[in-house]
């Protein structure tokens, strides 16, 4: 049920963004860094006024350092976190029990920033599940994704 509240404010979120003007300038240069082993760019406003709210923006495995969100959510005053998993590229070889860890770092990150104090989750085609799944694990901790119905099982270090 919580779940399903987030995802409507997520929904209504993009919404109201499409509808608003811009309130500040995107990022002209934003800030390539790591998280451990992920590639991450972090996008900030140029101007307007300190953002509080984060985007954690990723697909699956696809390149999503310079996705249109990234650039797009920073001119409405929004923070973007934006990075690539560990499976970059390399569909074949994505073990799904490990892409939660990768959002978490990815998740930390955004929340280590100055004034944020709230982060959403944004998942496009590959990433919507991906996104899912770590909100699940990160409300129900691994037993989520553990037990004899499940063909694959994670570890407790989700």
């Amino acid at each position: 049920m919580k779940a399903t509240y987030r995802l409507l404010f997520a929904v209504a979120g993009l919404a109201v963004l499409t509808i608003t003007p811009g309130v500040s300038v995107a990022q002209s240069h934003p800030e390539y860094i790591t998280l451990g082993r992920l590639s991450a760019a972090l996008y900030k406003p140029d101007s307007g006024p300190a953002p509080h709210v984060a985007f954690v923006i990723a697909h699956r495995t696809a390149n999503y350092l310079n996705h249109i969100a990234c650039r797009e959510l920073p001119r409405r005053g929004f923070l973007a976190v934006c990075f690539n998993t560990r499976f970059q590229n390399n569909e074949a070889q994505v073990r799904w029990e490990e892409t939660a860890l990768d959002v978490k770092a990815a998740v930390e990150f955004a929340r280590r920033q100055p004034g944020i104090s709230k982060v959403i989750l944004f998942g496009h085609s590959g990433g919507g599940p991906l996104m899912s799944f770590y909100q699940a694990v990160a409300e129900k901790g691994p037993a989520y994704c553990q037990g004899r119905n499940k063909l694959v099982q994670c570890g407790d270090d989700l």
